[in-house]
């Protein structure tokens, strides 16, 4: 387990930040003794190219990425589901 904090809470962040993230991850799956997995995040926001091409480096890399739906709001559910569970290449998990 690799923990890697991107913002001081889930309602204000930078998509910068994120994407930063997901380039850590992807540099440290260039050895194996470091390879990570899988992913999850249980942020999420507007899409971003930055965040495009981190999770499609990743995914091509073979990690599983796992993110919130953003289905969710205050315990009410909401028709919408935010990026990057909207990405093709990454699974959404419902909350």
């Amino acid at each position: 387990m690799v923990p890697v904090r991107v913002a001081d809470g889930v309602v204000l962040f930078y998509n910068s930040a994120v994407a930063a993230a997901f380039d850590y991850v992807y540099g440290l799956c260039a050895k194996s003794a470091t390879f990570v997995d899988v992913v999850s995040m249980s942020m999420g926001g507007l899409a971003s190219q930055a965040w495009a091409e981190a999770v499609n480096a990743l995914y091509e890399r073979g990690v599983f990425v796992v993110t919130a739906a953003g289905n969710n709001f205050n315990n009410w559910p909401t028709r919408y589901v935010v990026f990057p569970a909207r990405f093709h290449r990454v699974l959404r998990r419902a909350v």
